[in-house]
């Protein structure tokens, strides 16, 4: 019942734009970026920021030496 409250609060464009962003973070994560690096990114690009991807084609998203 909480999270259909919440919901409501998003356009289903908005909903949609914020699973597209969700599923980049994910890819992300899973070709070996720093999840450290890329959660935040995710709620930064879920609250308006860059994307994951404009991030990622920056650069943002190297993984770390060692």
């Amino acid at each position: 019942r909480r999270y259909r409250e919440s919901a409501r609060r998003f356009s289903m464009d908005e909903l949609v734009a914020i699973h597209d962003q969700v599923v980049e973070a994910d890819r992300t994560l899973k070709s070996g970026a720093n999840g450290d690096v890329v959660l935040p990114a995710l709620v930064m690009a879920i609250t308006g920021e860059r994307t994951i991807a404009e991030k990622a084609a920056a650069g943002l998203f190297v993984r770390p030496a060692g």
